[in-house]
């Protein structure tokens, strides 16, 4: 048989794990916002919502992912160029010089 006060800490116990889980929650928040700020990704949150900032930080992720794609789709094996939009890499320029004075 269950009495009242064993439902009442029951409730209690939830209550107490979710703010627990929330607070782990703003504290990872936080922490990402700071990180987001230290890479050079500027005011992230100002004004913003938690949501926004998740966003943002999934931009954030994928922007190398998309930048490694298009350079594999230019030709370049995968190794890195500063800035996507180049054609040619200066080390592939070099190769593509010297196999045409080879032929």
């Amino acid at each position: 048989m269950i009495g009242p006060n064993s439902i009442e800490t029951r409730r209690k116990q939830h209550a107490d794990a979710q703010k627990c889980q929330r607070d782990r929650m703003k504290a990872a928040l936080d922490q990402i916002e700071r990180i987001m700020k230290m890479g050079g990704a500027g005011n992230v949150r100002t004004g913003g919502t938690k949501a926004d900032l998740l966003e943002t930080v999934v931009e954030y992720i994928q922007h190398p992912q998309k930048q490694v794609k298009e350079l594999r789709e230019l030709g370049h094996g995968g190794h890195a160029t500063p800035e996507v939009d180049v054609k040619r890499c200066a080390r592939c320029q070099s190769q593509i010089q010297g196999s045409m004075s080879e032929d």
